[in-house]
């Protein structure tokens, strides 16, 4: 197991009276018992070589200089376009900036509801920690940011766009014509954040356009993202580690417009930088204990154990394979061989998603085609006679009906219609899921 992540940042938000000490996951008895060798990263990707990177290293170590602070200071005066997010550090301000200017724009809105499947409490946790909103209003000309990584579809957490429309999709209905600040136009289908049991079975599942308004937006909620320019207001900064995720969100000095800043704002917790210390030395012992011994048997051994090969003759044929598909239509047949591999290895549907980085509806059509053109055998996926049941009945009746409205231009069947007619409302990779199996 590898777990990654970055101390100096904000600590989850707990209880009233939890302390931060508790938050932090270094302290419980599950990060002892882990025994884990620590490996302390010391490049980054985001700044380059941006004076930026000097103030958040200063930052990092606690020893600011006057040239750092004259430097943030005289951001206040920075042109940074008109392309560019406000980042605040209280829920009130960020609400007040997005209604405002959504207000303010006359056309008619549409809202996207998220579709919440699962556990209560799981739902709960997920409406808490995924940054699209439950009930997301959007109009043409609404300033957006995606808040999910979908590379496949050409956008990342953090970028922005300007929503230019809405147009019909087949599968999900009506979907916001998004233009990233790139000049790139997506049509912008829901996602799913999801949290899955030992056994890797989804437990609870929030469904909704990955967008969120972006005026301005909270701290908290820009963690992880990547931002091109913002303008920061860290007047009011309440928790330590704030100034320190928000000014770390851009890329270089040049697209920071810094408002104001209080004594708190460039402060971190002082557990974490104690921790800090002593992960730095963990990580030079870990170091040297690497260094002395032979790690080669290892190596061989985890290739073996991935169902690799050292076997030389079949190293160059595979890459004589992998050469061949360059084109696309080999191409389609490697990523299709991909996925069977994981499936027939006992791989879920979500899991074989995240190995691959796709949207889970992308896997399911993988099956299908799989099952049509290799025979696979799906069974293993089936959702269960039940939910199979509901969506056939619906499916034979909206085919009896006929209703163009519920028809693509291919003739097939659209899923918002039986999406919207099942009860409990399923999700719409669900019912895609259940049609394999619809006789």
């Amino acid at each position: 197991m590898i777990v990654a992540g970055d101390f100096f940042q904000l600590p989850p938000v707990g209880k009233n009276d939890e302390r931060n000490r508790d938050k932090f996951c270094f302290m419980s008895d599950a990060w002892v018992e882990a025994k884990f060798r620590v490996c302390y990263l010391t490049e980054q990707h985001r700044q380059g070589n941006d004076y930026l990177n000097d103030i958040l290293n200063a930052i990092r170590s606690q020893s600011i200089m006057p040239e750092h602070l004259q430097a943030l200071a005289e951001t206040r005066q920075q042109d940074i376009g008109e392309t560019f997010t406000r980042l605040y550090t209280h829920n009130m301000d960020v609400d007040a900036i997005n209604f405002k200017h959504l207000n303010a724009i006359e056309t008619d809105g549409r809202q996207f509801d998220a579709i919440l499947d699962g556990n209560d409490k799981l739902i709960e946790t997920l409406k808490s920690s995924v940054r699209a909103p439950e009930n997301l209003t959007l109009k043409q000309h609404a300033k957006v940011m995606f808040v999910k990584n979908n590379f496949d579809m050409g956008y990342i957490n953090g970028s922005l766009g300007e929503v230019i429309g809405f147009e019909e999709d087949d599968d999900h209905g009506i979907l916001p014509k998004v233009k990233l600040t790139d000049g790139t136009v997506l049509l912008v289908a829901p996602e799913t954040w999801s949290v899955d049991n030992d056994a890797g079975k989804t437990i609870a599942s929030f469904q909704q356009i990955p967008l969120r308004l972006a005026w301005a937006i909270t701290i908290h909620k820009s963690q992880g993202m990547t931002l091109e320019a913002a303008e920061i207001n860290l007047a009011h900064t309440f928790e330590k580690g704030q100034g320190y995720v928000a000014i770390s969100r851009l890329k270089a000095l040049s697209g920071l417009k810094l408002l104001g800043i209080n004594e708190q704002a460039l402060e971190l917790d002082s557990l974490a930088i104690k921790a800090d210390r002593r992960f730095q030395e963990l990580s030079d012992e870990a170091e040297t204990h690497f260094q002395l011994i032979d790690l080669a048997p290892q190596h061989k051994a985890f290739i073996r154990h991935c169902g690799g090969t050292l076997n030389e003759t079949e190293i160059n044929r595979n890459e004589k394979k992998i050469a061949k598909t360059a084109t696309k239509a080999n191409y389609a047949v490697a990523t299709l061989d991909e996925t069977r591999a994981l499936f027939e290895q006992g791989y879920e549907i979500q899991d074989i998603a995240v190995e691959r980085g796709l949207t889970p509806a992308t896997i399911i059509n993988h099956l299908a085609k799989l099952h049509k053109e290799q025979s696979l055998d799906i069974s293993v996926a089936h959702p269960g006679d039940e939910v199979v049941e509901q969506v056939r009945k619906i499916y034979k009746r909206l085919m009896k009906r006929q209703s163009p409205e519920n028809f693509g231009d291919d003739g097939m069947i659209k899923l918002r219609p039986i999406v919207e007619a099942t009860t409990p409302r399923m999700g719409y990779d669900q019912v895609r899921l259940a049609l394999l199996f619809v006789k």
